[in-house]
């Protein structure tokens, strides 16, 4: 991966594509999707072989059935892949390039190229996969219900479920990076990142309907939720994070780990 280099003088860009990282974590997330794709037709498999055996000792089949989004659920864990993805990346790798000579400038926008990358690449698995899942569940017969605390109100509307992913995705990769950059400068601002990071994913997140496990929150609120404005709030957190994550690498010390 060869830099781009120039003087300042001339306006070229300095920074560039961290292509490697992003082909590594990329094809990690590939692997990861495939298998959580798997496990859609392996639990509802079980959930309808319980069923089955549930028969046998006389109890209505009927109540023990696949009647929700198995994907839905499980595609939850995404928010927690890139928001730690990211943060190991700022921790890990960018103290590094800033010691072997890239300007804090450089690597702060590369990070941010890299969170963006990994949370639209997740958004599109996402959705994809809830155009996986209505194939099996007609193949199966299985039903999915209706959606609960989201945003969208079917999980056939791919368009919605693409704006919310990447909203709230966006959101948790500046989350974590901010997190991973205060923990390099201090274990103490790691920990207060981690309070700031989850009240602000946590009230944007879970009042509005956006991507996360914070749901809960949205019942607490009795606002009516709007898909503009809770993109909107979205970004809004997001350049926050991202701000505070500039400002810690800005300051960023070399030491020897």
């Amino acid at each position: 991966m060869s830099a781009i280099t120039s003087s300042s003088a001339t306006g070229t860009r300095t920074w560039r594509v961290p292509r490697l990282p992003l082909r590594d974590w990329i094809f990690i997330t590939l692997c990861g999707w495939g298998v959580m794709l798997l496990g859609v037709v392996l639990v509802g498999n079980l959930i309808d072989h319980w069923a089955w055996i549930a028969g046998l000792f006389g109890r209505d089949v009927n109540d023990i059935s696949v009647t929700s989004s198995i994907w839905g659920m499980m595609s939850g864990v995404t928010v927690w892949f890139v928001g730690f993805v990211t943060g190991y990346y700022l921790h890990y790798y960018l103290p590094a390039f800033i010691a072997n000579g890239r300007t804090r400038r450089d690597t702060a926008i590369e990070a941010g190229i890299f969170g963006g990358v990994l949370a639209a690449v997740a958004s599109v698995l996402v959705t994809v996969g809830f155009v996986y899942e209505r194939v099996v569940y007609a193949i199966a017969g299985w039903q999915r219900g209706t959606p609960g605390d989201t945003l969208y109100q079917d999980y056939d509307d791919y368009g919605q479920i693409l704006l919310v992913s990447i909203a709230g995705l966006l959101m948790w990769a500046a989350g974590g990076a901010m997190i991973g950059s205060s923990f390099y400068r201090s274990n103490e601002r790691g920990l207060l990142s981690v309070a700031i990071a989850f009240a602000a994913v946590g009230l944007v997140g879970g009042a509005s309907g956006l991507a996360g496990p914070f749901a809960f929150v949205a019942r607490q609120f009795e606002v009516d939720r709007n898909l503009l404005v809770s993109f909107v709030a979205a970004l809004m957190a997001t350049v926050v994070l991202a701000g505070v994550t500039w400002w810690n690498v800005r300051k960023l010390p070399l030491r020897n780990k």
